[in-house]
């Protein structure tokens, strides 16, 4: 029972009380909304990481419904001299913080399911009497005011810690959504510092100046910065700023840039056209149709109500924003690029691009087996070409 009165009871208390549950809705909706996925494409092909996450998310709210009622019920019968509720909602929430390292060193998905698995009875145990906890500490008086600060922080935690310390790669679309962040780092790994000064061929890197709307080529200083200004889509990526200027993705002008080997004076130009075609397109939702057919005969009811789920959820976000900025665009390009090829290219490559969607930045190696592949059923054409005396 509560022995603070109303007197002993101030505002800051209000804060204290509420800290608990704004850490930990922070922790779930930067865990789900981040870690997670990001983490399971380490494990996971792309196009399976929502069902696995799906599978992981679902185990942990059953363990979640089990864990939090018998902690409360047992710290209801608990006397520790500390209180009967603070000894699991310390170790509780010590054990769930020793646990989180295990998400960045887990080598494995199974690693990965045990980890969170472990984690949910964890934080559960902490949050059981933890919710018993609040009516205890706050005078009757004010445990409606209390009731709404900590709902208004658990929001404010769940909202606000995911978009300060996880969606850093957001942005307030004044310029773009996404800062690019995350795509710099990951170019970072392999280029590093390093200039066009650095690579044994000649290469030119297409953008577009911002605010002229004129063509850029690089052929100088470095190569990060040449590609950062080169894929940043208009309207998904903020502009790439370098020195007074601003570029976004060149293929707004020139998606098959076959003019600047003319200027450079190549002779004969192989041009390799990646964007899907209408066809394509058309294909790629036929095949995902029929997979998601394939594999929801074969599946345990367990996982076809983690399907459902899925599904659900996929339907309500699409086609979500980037699919619909990325497709206007592509659709200009395609067009662009079909130009272009016709007019100033000896021999066009068009790889299958079939399920190959736009943020497949995963699928090197079957997007290079597809480039060879086409590129042998052109080899007559190839061989003829260098072969040809100018």
């Amino acid at each position: 029972m509560s022995n603070i009165n109303v007197a002993n009871f101030r505002r800051w208390d209000y804060v204290k009380i509420t800290i608990l549950g704004f850490a930990t809705t922070a922790l779930w909706q930067s865990l789900h909304s981040i870690i997670l996925p990001q983490r399971l494409l380490d494990f996971v092909p792309e196009a399976q990481k929502n069902t696995y996450l799906g599978i992981i998310t679902l185990c942990g709210l059953l363990l979640a419904m089990f864990a939090q009622p018998i902690a409360g019920a047992i710290s209801d019968r608990s006397t520790f001299k500390w209180g009967r509720r603070r000894p699991y909602i310390f170790w509780g929430m010590i054990i769930s913080i020793l646990l989180l390292p295990g998400f960045a060193l887990a080598g494995s998905f199974a690693a990965i399911f045990v980890v969170y698995c472990l984690l949910q009875v964890a934080a559960n145990t902490a949050q059981g009497p933890y919710q018993a906890f609040l009516p205890e500490m706050v005078p009757e008086k004010k445990r409606g005011m209390a009731s709404g600060f900590r709902s208004l922080f658990e929001l404010t935690g769940g909202v606000g810690f995911v978009l300060f310390a996880g969606w850093n790669d957001l942005t307030f679309p004044l310029h773009g959504l996404i800062q690019g962040n995350y795509i710099r780092a990951f170019l970072n790994k392999y280029l590093k510092d390093k200039t066009f000064y650095d690579i044994q061929r000649p290469l030119k890197i297409v953008a577009c100046d911002c605010l002229t709307m004129r063509q850029v080529v690089f052929d100088s200083g470095r190569l990060i910065d040449a590609v950062m200004a080169s894929v940043s889509i208009p309207g998904v990526f903020q502009p790439y700023k370098i020195a007074d200027h601003y570029y976004i993705d060149g293929g707004i002008l020139n998606p098959l840039p076959t003019d600047v080997l003319v200027d450079a004076g190549a002779r004969k130009i192989i041009a390799v056209n990646v964007l899907p075609s209408p066809e394509e397109i058309e294909r790629t939702r036929e095949l995902i149709t029929k997979r998601a057919l394939l594999e929801a005969a074969r599946r345990s009811p367990f996982k076809k109500a983690v399907s459902l789920i899925q599904h659900k959820q996929e339907g309500f976000l699409k086609p979500n924003i980037f699919d619909v900025i990325v497709s206007s665009v592509q659709s200009m390009e395609y067009a662009l690029a079909q130009l272009s090829s016709l007019s100033q290219s000896d021999v066009t490559l068009h790889p299958d691009m079939t399920a190959m969607f736009w943020s497949a930045f995963d699928h090197a190696p079957d997007l290079i087996k597809r480039g060879e592949e086409e590129t042998l059923l052109h080899l007559s054409q190839i061989k003829e070409l260098v072969a040809r005396s100018e």
